[in-house]
């Protein structure tokens, strides 16, 4: 997609935000939860305040009064947080102590770059490391290190890697290589959970982030991708939810359930656009988006359904897919080109329209010529080729029928399959 039109679209999903913006305290703002002109409150928090961040940044606002701000917002709420002080203090530390909650805010403060949002950016980026369990998962929450989710967690250690890690237009805030075992861990989750269908989520997450950091040398990634592509079809369908429990300190002893939105296809079409993604996973990624885009223009926010609220943190990962679409194909897949082109399926398509018939029509023709004018023996027999050790020029044109058949069918047998329906 063209770098104007990811733009426009990030252009909208950050006026959304600017209309729902809701005044914290002084010069600080934050968002909620969801952003319906409908609401009834004005509920504020990490997960909203973190998404319009995020947006924000990635729509290129620079050091605009909601950005700056949001940045405010959050790092007040760390600093609260950390401090276990202020007015907001026991709200800060439960929420800051989940993991995603502090993911999420984390790569909405890099991705906000300005000197104070960097400087706690950084802040939460040693907190999270070293809230590392021994085995280098995450768990759902740490609180101290007497008092911690002591399970590894995939679907939250993913959303960490990819916090550390996505985009790849910035520099990741640490050395991709102490993620690395890790990264090849979830690798492994992602390729033996691919055939269960309750854990689509989480293999699309382990996928994502495992090829974020490790790129081509993720080939079991690359392998999941290529299968969750087919489990996963389009069109863009509804959100999942990832639940978790954590203690609720304002009553110790007893838990409080959390949950994080977020739409499998979104993460897939992410893993597809990461260096070493397979070709499949690329097209994919690429219809993703192409069908976000026509879903933004007639919504003007990524809403599953019309009676699905438009939640803050699907708008965060609509615009950074969008962010992310904008990567060219590597120069090491030039040579790939023409088959990337040929699979594509789309009427719009000018090299299936155009050049690849006529470029097929062509050689085909020549080929047949050329296998046509063998040197035959002198006598006029012109049945065999002298090159190819005697074989008759008809089994020559039978294999090059066959070939064509089977480029063809292979190539385009949905369409085929839907011109023929009833006729198999």
């Amino acid at each position: 997609m063209n770098r104007a039109t990811i733009d426009e679209l990030l252009g909208k999903l950050a006026q959304k935000f600017e209309s729902a913006v809701i005044r914290s305290d002084g010069d600080e703002w934050a968002w909620g939860q969801f952003l319906d002109s409908s609401r009834t409150t004005e509920q504020t928090g990490p997960y909203g305040t973190a998404a319009g961040v995020m947006v924000l940044a990635l729509a290129g606002r620079g050091p605009s009064l909601y950005l700056r701000g949001g940045v405010k917002t959050l790092c007040k709420w760390w600093s609260e947080a950390t401090s276990s002080s202020g007015s907001n203090g026991a709200y800060a530390t439960e929420r800051l102590t989940q993991t995603i909650r502090l993911s999420f805010a984390h790569q909405a403060l890099r991705l906000a770059g300005t000197p104070e949002a960097l400087e706690t950016a950084e802040a939460m980026r040693v907190a999270l490391l070293d809230r590392r369990l021994p085995d280098g998962h995450w768990g759902n929450y740490w609180i101290s290190a007497t008092d911690h989710d002591a399970t590894p967690r995939v679907f939250a250690s993913a959303v960490v890697l990819m916090a550390l890690t996505l985009p790849r237009s910035l520099p990741p805030p640490v050395p991709t290589a102490n993620l690395d075992a890790l990264a090849r861990g979830l690798a492994v989750q992602a390729d033996s959970a691919r055939d269960n269908s309750g854990n689509v989520l989480n293999a699309c997450a382990s996928a994502t982030a495992s090829l974020a950091v490790l790129g081509k040398s993720a080939k079991l990634s690359a392998r999941s991708t290529n299968h969750l592509t087919r489990v996963l079809p389009l069109p863009l369908g509804d959100r999942s939810v990832y639940f978790f429990s954590h203690p609720n300190l304002k009553s110790p002893g007893q838990s409080r359930n959390g949950y994080f939105f977020i739409s499998p296809h979104f993460l897939l079409a992410l893993a597809g656009l990461q260096p070493g993604a397979p070709m499949r996973a690329r097209l994919y990624a690429e219809d993703t988006v192409r069908a976000l885009a026509k879903h933004l223009e007639a919504r003007g926010a990524f809403q599953p359904n019309q009676d699905s609220p438009v939640a803050s943190v699907d708008q965060a990962w609509a615009a950074l897919l969008l962010a992310s679409s904008e990567r060219p194909i590597p120069l090491a897949q030039w040579a790939a080109r023409p088959i990337y082109e040929l699979v594509r399926y789309r009427k719009d398509n000018w090299f299936t329209e155009w050049v690849f018939p006529a470029w097929a029509v062509l050689s085909v023709t020549v080929l047949n010529i050329m296998l046509g004018f063998g040197n035959g023996n002198g006598n006029g027999d012109t049945d065999h080729l002298s090159l190819g050790g005697g074989i008759p020029s008809t089994l020559w044109h039978n294999v090059v029928g066959a070939v064509s058949v089977l480029l063809i069918g292979g190539t385009y047998a949905s369409r085929v399959g839907r011109i023929l329906r009833g006729r198999e």
